[in-house]
């Protein structure tokens, strides 16, 4: 994994750019180089996290006759393949990396060779005869790219704070994104906490001229016809099998989960050396120590645990503060714990994200299953008169049946494809509404008609996968393993399930649990498949110790909100009366943002 950073008409000099540079050093601390153009006004930086081809894979990376370059982040997991055609045409390579596979894909083919690429990327190549800027994402966008576009300057960064680094006094707090952020707990596919700071859409190819005006030409890049061709069992066995391939040593997350742990079984096969990395919750209220010893002895594994205390978890969260993009989803602190402990052994990690996405398997998709079967036999009219009840308060535990009746009954409201979006919801829409005093804008998608429980679970599958994969999940897991300097790798994830014939209606409930019994029984004890696992949860009193009441009480009056209602929710949730810990987690971690990166 690498980050980079590219300048364009920006009137900076070289020692500021390279400080913008090091801002993302964490993403690639094994190698940093740099380029500038001063006839263009162009710089080039790249941190590079060496995993393939360790001499010769360094960026930006030339073409021979210097008339196109690349800056990448990811792997291309079939290159080898691409590789082998390349070379039949008489290619010629001088290095062993994915990187200058990419680069004659493009010089062959041009950007639509980039529907052939399985992996995880986000690329920027810079075609000097052609005078083009051509950035590209991966299918389920788990690589990140984001820029700043202004006159004829452009600023393209693997992260947020480059840019901000470097245009902190042009940036304007956005007042609409937030309303969005506290509603959903993410930032949109596209805008970020600054109305001038953008992402580069997932699945997409943008050429940007760089001798005209800059505007942006965007097409998708994968077609969403063509359906997968093996099994769920091959493609998940094919697809740990291409991940096992570095020139760094690979370790696997175990949870105790069903996901992380057919991940780990079959890269066991390849490796059965390899190292899984677990957390021992000192809470029992958490803990799942029991299933993971379980699982480590059963089938041999070479586990590397440690216990995750209070102590550790404050000692911790400051470089989760540090991260530049904030989410409502506290179980980045854990995620990131995790992945600086595995780096003490393992540059590259599997694990299991993506699954619970792609095989129904959250408990939401329960929700919405039993959500359908009560609007058709008549429930939804009275149930709705009770959902108008639901101002009530449910405790501050994940696991307390008040919480879930209060979560379901949110959601249940809306009969409509809002209704995803109402269970996953950070605030219920009546706090929503008294602190902006509006309704939350979820006007994307109107009047869809559901013909058959298939069509509703998958619509909601693509919503998933679409938004909370995307700007939760994906997110979360990028900024916290490379924060900690380490390459995750999720072969669920695998471009080959982007498009998987599963028809709900024959499971119902419990859809992903029953779908790997049927699939990998062998791999894996059948009773492993149905017990109850947590999460990453964290301890409410982690976010409501004193010193973040403390900030909390300090933070200006920024948005555009009514602050002693704010104020009267963070009061019931330190008093554990209601549960919006991850809420009150990313609104806490936005505001550090702002104060370290910005004058606003």
């Amino acid at each position: 994994m690498c980050g980079f950073l590219i300048s364009l008409n920006v009137p900076i000099n070289q020692s500021i750019f390279k400080n913008a540079l090091e801002k993302i050093n964490h993403r690639g601390p094994d190698e940093q180089n740099t380029y500038y153009d001063k006839k263009l006004n162009l710089y080039l930086g790249h941190n590079r996290l060496s995993i393939i081809d360790l001499l010769n894979g360094k960026q930006p990376f030339w073409s021979p006759d210097n008339k196109k370059v690349i800056l990448y982040n990811g792997e291309i997991y079939n290159f080898k393949i691409i590789k082998k055609q390349l070379s039949d045409k008489g290619h010629k390579f001088y290095s062993q990396s994915d990187t200058e596979v990419i680069l004659k894909f493009y010089e062959e083919y041009g950007t639509d060779s980039f529907e052939f690429f399985n992996g995880m990327f986000a690329f920027v190549i810079i075609d000097f005869e052609k005078k083009l800027i051509i950035c590209s994402r991966d299918y389920y966008g788990k690589k990140p790219l984001y820029y700043f576009q202004k006159n004829n300057e452009i600023i393209i960064s693997s992260e947020i704070e480059p840019i901000t680094y470097l245009k902190k006094n042009e940036l304007t707090l956005s007042q609409d994104n937030f309303k969005y952020f506290a509603f959903n707990g993410y930032y949109s596919k596209e805008k970020t906490y600054f109305d001038e700071v953008f992402k580069f859409q997932k699945n997409s190819v943008y050429e940007i001229n760089f001798l005209k005006d800059l505007k942006f030409k965007l097409k998708f890049i994968y077609n969403p016809e063509i359906n997968q061709k093996k099994s769920i069992r091959e493609t998940l066995i094919d697809s740990v099998g291409i991940r096992m391939n570095a020139d760094k040593n690979i370790g696997s997350f175990l949870s105790g989960g069903i996901d992380s742990t057919l991940v780990t079984l079959i890269a066991k096969k390849i490796n059965p050396d390899i190292n899984t990395y677990s957390i021992i919750y000192e809470d029992t209220k958490y803990d799942e120590s029991k299933q993971i010893n379980e699982i480590v002895s059963l089938y041999n594994l070479k586990n590397n645990s440690f216990i995750l205390n209070q102590e550790c978890l404050k000692s911790n969260i400051n470089d989760i503060f540090d991260i530049s993009e904030p989410i409502c989803d506290s179980s980045i602190i854990p995620t990131y714990i995790l992945s600086k402990f595995a780096k003490e052994k393992s540059d590259v990690i599997l694990s299991g994200d993506g699954a619970d996405e792609l095989f129904f398997g959250y408990n939401v998709y329960n929700a919405l299953a039993m959500s359908y079967f009560l609007d058709n036999f008549g429930f939804n009219f009275v149930l709705k008169k009770i959902s108008k009840m639901n101002n009530f308060n449910e405790g501050n535990s994940y696991f307390n049946k008040l919480f879930i009746i209060k979560k379901f009954l949110n959601g249940y409201m809306n009969n409509n494809e809002l209704r995803l979006s109402y269970y996953l919801s950070q605030l219920y829409h009546y706090q929503f509404n008294k602190l902006f005093k509006t309704d939350p804008d979820l006007t994307e998608n109107k009047n869809y008609e559901f013909s058959s429980f298939d069509k509703y679970m998958n619509f909601f599958k693509e919503d998933f996968i679409n938004n909370y994969l995307l700007n939760n999940i994906l997110t979360k897991c990028d900024l916290a393993s490379m924060k900690a300097s380490i390459e995750l790798r999720s072969p669920f994830l695998d471009i080959n399930f982007r498009n998987i014939d599963i028809k709900p209606s024959k499971y119902r409930f419990n859809i992903k649990k029953k779908i790997f019994a049927e699939n990998f029984s062998d791999y894996l004890d059948i009773k492993f498949f149905f017990k109850k696992k947590h999460g990453f949860a964290i301890p409410n009193n982690l976010i409501f110790d004193k010193e973040n009441i403390d900030y909390f009480y300090s933070i200006k009056d920024r948005f555009d909100i009514d602050h002693n209602y704010l104020k009267s929710l963070f009061e019931l949730n330190r008093l554990g009366k209601i549960n919006l810990k991850n809420f009150f987690w990313g609104y806490i971690h936005l505001n550090k943002i702002i104060d370290k990166y910005s004058k606003i």
